[in-house]
């Protein structure tokens, strides 16, 4: 349809495609969760940009159309944002939107950084002990899973002529 069209062309977002968006980048907003709701979103977008699924200058939702098309309170979405913008991921642009930041820099230490490392190892450690996987199954998962990150950063980096 046009507004998918429109989306993969040019990034453009409004009411009627917040919806793809949210799809595109695999967001699920999900009450009832351990989670908290703001949670979701910045893992979300995190995940999006860390995969380049979302490159620098791609705009996401306004506060308004996210939180209308995911019946969540606005409060919610600014609070996602906010630390968002706080960790160097997304840039707002006042009358514009929000924007995946151009040339992002962590702000985060290196000490931080090693922190937020162990913390998400552990989890996946965990859960896929839970779900009885072997160490060798792990690792295989996760060089495919790398690769095909980078193949999707490839495609969507502009071409140099």
């Amino acid at each position: 349809c046009r507004l998918c069209e429109d989306f993969g062309k040019n990034n453009l977002l409004t009411k009627h495609n917040c919806s793809i968006f949210c799809r595109t980048v695999n967001l699920r907003i999900i009450t009832g969760e351990p989670t908290p709701i703001y949670r979701q979103i910045i893992q979300g977008v995190r995940s999006a940009v860390a995969s380049g699924v979302l490159v620098p200058g791609d705009q996401i939702p306004a506060v308004r159309e996210l939180a209308e098309s995911n019946t969540i309170n606005p409060n919610t979405v600014v609070k996602a944002y906010t630390e968002l913008v706080r960790e160097g991921i997304i840039v707002g642009r006042p009358g514009s939107g929000y924007f995946v930041r151009e040339h992002r820099e962590s702000i985060l230490s290196v000490e931080e950084r090693q922190k937020r490392l162990d913390l998400a190892l552990q989890a996946l450690i965990a859960d896929t002990a839970f779900l009885g996987f072997a160490p060798a199954e792990i690792q295989k998962r996760l060089q495919e899973l790398q690769s095909e990150i980078e193949k999707r950063k490839q495609q969507k980096e502009p071409k140099k002529s």
